[in-house]
């Protein structure tokens, strides 16, 4: 970073510092209002004496006795770090006795807890005195900063400082009711730390703590053996490394874990399946994979246990039988938790050969433990006491940070023990927070048939839960011997086992035992419910006036803000859904005004939930505000409009003669990777927030000159459980057409997955690369059996696997004309992509193909791959291209040595790829001809009758040809 870098990064967390403030001074205020402690009371108690003057204010000339209108506005982030800190300590003057009681009181509202000083007074519970501790020290460093200060400012240091303000906060977000006017708190980090990596980006992390969390290892150093696995997983990975610190490019952290525990090296030495891990589950879903729901069975043995469950095996089966069990970090923090795990549990799970789950969060969370919770060093030691803490007090916090780490060591020591017997899975997080406290009620929200047993300390989680009807959560007793219901959680677990209609269908949290290997790998078939349309309000509402251009109509924001507009001239021809209006002005808003049959309830409910839950990625045209007519009736939609865009299929896929539509936009093949990464990228972000396209096809998709990609028609997407209801035949599944078909029946309504969704992608994908190109079709197919050819998985192009001999039989079936030629000058890894995910074997995520096309254009701009639309000749990799001359139309082609030399053996004609491929098609037409010696009618292949026509020699029957040969 530069100086400005530097010093523009101090300003920004600076300006995160005076937004903290905001919300602990309205906290403070909330907590003593609840508690009944007036103003006034607040005011004069700043002033009593303590070790540590929590305000100084008598240096600024106020008064005790005279409260200001606005006594918590006084209060800036130092006063307010150690109004929690030293509070209560304060005592009050003769003749009065106790301590002040008004900062205990905020501890308390919070849920964070006090601890009685020896010396009198009381104190914030650890962890959270460290927190306090560390943000002053942070606020000195932002408002007492010289010029060496600035240039000791480093994105690590920046991304630290934002983390400890984030801890500092932590125990707030928690709590609801006292927020007023402000913005939610995981809101607002949640816009900080996208402001922040927007404008300095992502800092590096050291590969080895990245090692640490995917090994589970709390030692200092890996292994040289997991190391080497790990270097060689970011090599392969394509991913930044320099100084034994991995820089991200546009991935964000778990990401990257991701692709580095997936990496056939450490999934090794993991156990794990290489490119598999462990994913949760997607939206939609629920009823597959790992949180498979299978028939309800009889509880009555749970039934009997009530709130105490004994932990027995008859029980512990029971209960891994009807729930999925998850973690939290708490069990792994409490001695009794690792007890429970490590003695009764992880042997019932081996035996079983199921797995306990924990969320990525939890991992992530323990190791940032172990690591910041490690003894004070002597020069940190040195540096307390220059901020005038006693010796006591020193010793007191690193008693406290030994006890800590030694906790968070034990912590990481069971998290190892259970990965290493095989019965732990990390499943990555489903919502955006850091924190399992979120995570693990949004996985409930999520998947809603899937019974959850969720064991944690934490009551706070157990009441969050209370109103999810598939999620109890229980804990261990400190003898050991039972499990324990919280009581926020027994209606949930008698309405379960009570079987009661609303209760959802339970679980069986297990991993099967391993199946077969199958000899050919297959496309996986969709789950029974893929074709079951979900009930929704179909009713059509009535609307007296449609509007059209010209009309007047009304936009309402989810806050309530409206405003009119007057709608233009249609954009482009009607749809089949509505007709698209611009607005009057240079607005770049576009409305969308629905047909009368399509003003339906289920698509204004999907609406409005759409417009409250903005996901703001960049390119995607989301709708913004819900349109009503004159009348206040609804009657479509505002959205962002594409400026200066064109359809991708009026582009990409009709390039027009000699390609003019592309020259004339400048575009090379180096464009068109642009293109789909730009695509890829945005379907990544879509994915990480539970979006779905749905119906993914060329004209959902503009693109503009300078190769950027944008989302359109987002109202069709499926979202947060409302499903897309269209669907294009030629982007869809195998796997659903092959249902569809089985069903003898049209439906489009059906619930996608994630697997879905990665295939229509990889199909657009394909078809940007290949111009339009279908990857299904061949030299034989046409548009008819196109259909036909998806559904039997014939890729007609030629893949070598890595490690391939040559042995094995290839598959080149490429239509012709040029398709095959732009085949070959693509990359290993694109080619690999498409092939895995049309033969059925295995399909990208979008996060990977972008990685993927990110080095295909790389690989272009190194010279290592053709820059052309449509190259000239194979790709000569390993040397052993020839250069040749068709015999038919006089064109320079090139051909690999080893079929040239397998054709001279057939004595077949030097051909280029196009008229090779029509001769070759003609050896299965016949045509009817006579022999020129006997005058015999005869049959004669088409290409036969060229080639003797060609060399001017006579057409004879097998008998007179015989009897000329011998």
């Amino acid at each position: 970073m530069d100086q400005k870098q530097q010093t523009q990064g101090l300003l920004f967390v600076s300006g995160v510092i005076f937004q903290a403030i905001e919300y602990m001074t309205a906290a403070f205020r909330w907590a003593n209002q609840q508690a009944g402690v007036p103003d006034g009371v607040f005011w004069r108690n700043l002033f009593l004496p303590t070790q540590k003057d929590p305000l100084e204010a008598r240096r600024d000339g106020w008064d005790p006795e005279r409260c200001p209108d606005q006594p918590y506005a006084k209060l800036d982030f130092q006063a307010c770090v150690k109004y929690l800190l030293y509070g209560g300590e304060r005592r009050l003057p003769p003749p009065e006795t106790g301590y002040a009681e008004d900062s205990v009181n905020v501890l308390r509202a919070f849920g964070l807890g006090t601890r009685a000083l020896p010396r009198g007074g009381t104190q914030p519970v650890r962890p959270y005195l460290g927190v306090l501790h560390t943000a002053l020290s942070l606020r000195n460093a932002n408002f007492h900063g010289n010029v060496d200060t600035i240039k000791n400012v480093t994105l690590e240091s920046l991304e630290g400082d934002l983390k400890k303000l984030e801890d500092l906060l932590a125990p707030f977000a928690r709590k609801e009711g006292w927020l007023g006017d402000l913005q939610p708190l995981p809101a607002f980090w949640k816009e900080t730390w996208e402001a922040f990596r927007g404008s300095f980006g992502s800092p590096p992390v050291s590969l080895a703590e990245l090692g640490q969390e995917i090994f589970l290892s709390e030692e200092a150093a890996l292994s040289p053996g997991q190391m080497q696995a790990l270097e060689r997983a970011a090599e392969q990975a394509g991913l930044v490394c320099r100084d034994g610190k991995v820089y991200p490019q546009g991935e964000d952290w778990p990401a990257v874990k991701r692709m580095l525990t997936q990496a056939p090296a450490v999934a090794a030495l993991l156990g794990v399946r290489a490119g598999g891990g462990a994913a949760a589950p997607q939206a939609g879903q629920a009823g597959t994979g790992v949180l498979a729901a299978v028939p309800a069975g009889p509880a009555a043995l749970l039934r009997r246990c009530g709130a105490a469950l004994p932990q027995q095996r008859a029980v512990l089966s029971a209960l891994l039988d009807h729930f999925t069990v998850l973690v939290d970090e708490s069990i792994f923090l409490a001695q009794e938790g690792r007890d429970f795990l490590n003695q009764r549990l992880a042997p019932l799970l081996n035996e079983r050969r199921e797995k306990l789950r924990v969320d990525e969060s939890v991992v992530n969370t323990l190791f940032k433990s172990f690591r910041g919770s490690a003894p004070y060093r002597p020069l940190e030691l040195s540096e307390l006491a220059l901020t005038g803490l006693t010796p006591d007090q020193i010793e007191d916090m690193q008693a406290q940070r030994r006890e800590e780490h030694r906790t968070a060591k034990n912590a990481v020591k069971a998290l190892r023990y259970l990965r290493q017997r095989g019965c732990l899975e990390v499943l990555f997080s489903p919502a955006d927070s850091t924190h399992s406290y979120d995570n693990l009620p949004c996985l409930a929200d999520r998947f809603p048939a899937v019974r959850f047993l969720v064991l944690t300390m934490d009551r706070q989680l157990a009441e969050e839960l209370k109103s999810r009807p598939n999620a109890v959560a229980a804990k261990p007793e400190l003898d050991a011997q039972n499990l324990r219901l919280y009581r926020a959680s027994k209606p949930a677990w008698s309405a379960m086992l009570e079987g009661r209609v609303d209760a959802p269908a339970p679980v069986r949290s297990a991993v099967s035992a391993p199946a077969p290997v199958p000899p050919k790998p297959k496309a996986p078939e969709p789950p029974a419910e893929v074709l079951r349309v979900p009930d929704g309000a179909k009713k059509v509402l009535s609307i007296r006036e449609l509007p059209g251009t010209g009309s007047a109509v009304t936009a309402v924001w989810p806050d309530g803000t409206r405003r009119e507009f007057r709608l233009g001239r249609p954009l482009g021809k009607a749809g089949g859904e509505g007709v698209v209006y611009t607005l009057g002005g240079s607005q770049p808003l576009a409305v969308k005004i629905y047909h009368r049959n399509q003003l339906t309830q289920e698509r204004r409910e999907k609406l409005r939930h759409m417009v409250r839950v903005n996901p703001d990625i960049q390119g995607l045209c989301w709708p913004q505000a819900l349109v009503f007519n004159g009348s206040g009736e609804w009657a479509g939609f505002l959205m962002p409009r594409v400026e200066n865009g064109r359809e991708l299929c009026q582009t990409v896929y009709k390039p027009g003669r000699d390609n003019r539509t592309l020259k004339a936009l400048n575009w090379d093949r180096t464009s068109l990777a642009r293109i789909a990464a730009n695509m890829a990228g945005t379907f990544a972000r879509m994915h990480q927030r539970g979006i779905l396209m749905g119906d993914v096809n060329p004209r959902n998709f503009m693109v503009g000159a300078d190769c950027g990609v944008y989302f359109v028609d987002c109202d069709s997407y499926q979202f947060e459980g409302f499903p897309c209801p269209v669907r294009s035949d030629r982007y869809t599944p195998p796997e659903i057409l092959r249902a569809v078909k089985r069903a003898g029946q049209e439906s489009y309504n059906y619930i996608r997955t994630l697997d879905h969704e990665r295939y229509s992608m990889a199909v657009v994908l394909f078809e940007i690369l290949m111009l339009g190109k279908s990857p299904y079709e061949s030299r034989n197919t046409d548009s008819e059996n196109v259909l036909e050819a998806i559904m039997d998985g014939n890729f007609p192009y030629p893949f070598r696997a890595a490690g391939d001999d040559g042995t094995a039989r290839r598959t080149d079936q490429a239509p012709a004309g040029r398709w095959r030629e732009i085949w070959s000058h693509m990359t290993y890894q694109v080619k690999a992509g498409f092939h895995g995910t049309f033969t059925g074997s295995a399909r990208q995520s979008a996060g990977d193909w972008e990685r993927i096309l990110r080095e295909y254009i790389r690989q272009i701009e190194l010279g290592h791959s053709s820059s052309a639309l449509f190259p000239e000749g194979f790709k000569d990799i390993d040397n052993t291209m020839l250069n040749k001359t068709c015999s038919q139309c006089r064109t320079p082609y090139t051909i690999d040595e080893e079929t040239y030399q397998r054709r001279s053996a057939r004595h077949e004609a030097d051909l280029c790829p196009t008229h090779y491929i029509m001769f070759h098609n003609f050896r299965n037409r016949k045509r009817r001809d006579v022999c020129a010696q006997c005058g015999a009618e005869i049959e004669v292949p088409v290409s036969v009758w060229l080639d003797r026509r060609q060399r001017g020699r006579d057409i004879l029957c097998p008998a007179c040809f015989a009897r000329a040969r011998g």
